[in-house]
């Protein structure tokens, strides 16, 4: 199994060594990466033929004509962070 936001590899409940400690610090890293990279409002480059909108994410189409920023090319979109 792995964490939501960078797939960090989680340890099984058969592994040893106190596999629920080290897993709730794998999550905290994942956690706190992710709010410090993702802002609310933030704008990426998103392929959407790899899957849907990822949650906490608004998809904006390929373009926006507002922004000054170029058109893509299907299957990229742009995705705005949700606040």
């Amino acid at each position: 199994m792995a964490t939501t936001n960078y797939g960090f590899t989680l340890l099984n409940g058969s592994d040893t060594a106190g596999y629920n400690s080290i897993n709730t610090l794998i999550t905290s890293i994942d956690t706190n990466l992710y709010t410090r990279v993702a802002k609310p409002g933030m704008i990426m480059v998103f392929d959407s033929s790899i899957g849907s909108t990822p949650t906490g994410w608004t998809s904006l189409d390929t373009s926006i004509t507002s922004s000054g920023l170029p058109t893509l090319s299907s299957p990229y979109v742009y995705i705005k962070k949700a606040a």
